[in-house]
């Protein structure tokens, strides 16, 4: 069940995040003049860095914050839940905002009028481009919450989830590289594959992880 009063008090932290992040990316769908492509870098690139400041902002508890938490009756499952669906919501609402643009017409009609030879014609084509940086998403996330969780807890090997963010984040840009060029059936659902395994396995990750988080009053 969804803690409301918990998931506003987490919301605090990341709306900063959310809203520069809404900003970049209205600016890439609305003045990019080239198509959007799934083999496009910047978006990519965003997909990270959003990940990370959200993974930095809810990572950053003053001293006695998490433990007030716990004592208001929330526990350490309850508050890694919530963590997480607050990361994802504020990772995915700036690129709804971006895909509404692409999809309503909004980016193909503005283009028509600075006299885009490309559009509205070929505007069809970036309809499917949005879904690919969604799915970034999803994976990229949970990832940045899983360091967080991994050095904050107290058990040994606080930095290999810096290691697995890295091998994560090579891992996916070489599978997506052979997809996007090759795409093909096994090649993409090689890569879907791929993604689902790696957030399960970051999302039980931090579960376990955030278990063990010190509790300080």
């Amino acid at each position: 069940m969804i803690r409301w009063h918990l998931m506003m008090y987490l919301w605090q932290k990341v709306k900063v995040v959310m809203w520069v992040a809404i900003l970049g990316w209205l600016a890439l769908v609305l003045f990019s003049r080239g198509l959007l492509t799934v083999r496009d870098v910047l978006p990519a690139v965003m997909v990270m860095v959003q990940a990370a400041a959200l993974a930095m902002v809810l990572g950053r508890y003053k001293r006695g914050e998490f433990g007030f938490l716990y004592t208001r009756g929330f526990g350490r499952d309850v508050l890694m839940w919530h963590t997480m669906l607050v990361a994802v919501v504020a990772g995915m609402l700036p690129i709804f905002v971006a895909a509404f643009v692409v999809w309503s017409g909004l980016r193909s009609s503005l283009q028509d009028g600075w006299w885009n030879p490309l559009f509205p014609i070929a505007a069809v084509r970036e309809n499917a481009v949005p879904w690919v940086w969604m799915a970034l998403c999803v994976v990229a996330v949970p990832v940045g919450q899983y360091v967080w969780v991994r050095r904050a807890s107290a058990i040994a090997g606080r930095w290999v989830g810096d290691w697995l963010a890295g091998a994560v984040v090579v891992g996916l840009f070489s599978v997506a590289v052979i997809s996007f060029y090759c795409l093909d059936g096994w090649r993409l659902g090689l890569l879907v594959v791929a993604g689902v395994g790696i957030v399960l396995a970051v999302v039980i990750g931090a579960r376990a992880a955030h278990r063990e988080l010190e509790v300080r009053a």
